[in-house]
């Protein structure tokens, strides 16, 4: 596996250049067989990219890297999981 450049931000949020393509690359290589799957089941809606997830999962960091792990994985549950009640 070719290592990723030093900025992983670039590779999630950017136009693949020369010094981030290794590194997307291998994230899509990774990636892309799960979502296909999730997809196929019906656990992920159709129009979905790698790209699409790439970009949430930055901006969800990003968001969170003052506030920490905690505050990241609560974001990321409420992007995967919506603002609706448990019990609607």
């Amino acid at each position: 596996m070719p290592p990723c450049s030093p900025s992983l931000a670039d590779s999630l949020l950017n136009e693949p250049t020369e010094e981030t393509d290794a590194c997307g690359a291998t994230l899509v290589a990774a990636g892309e067989p799960l979502l296909r799957r999730a997809t196929d089941e019906g656990s992920v809606r159709p129009d979905i990219t790698m790209a699409d997830l790439m970009m949430l999962a930055n901006g969800i960091s990003l968001a969170a890297q003052p506030a920490g792990e905690a505050k990241a994985e609560q974001l990321l549950t409420l992007a995967l999981e919506g603002i609706g009640s448990a019990g609607r």
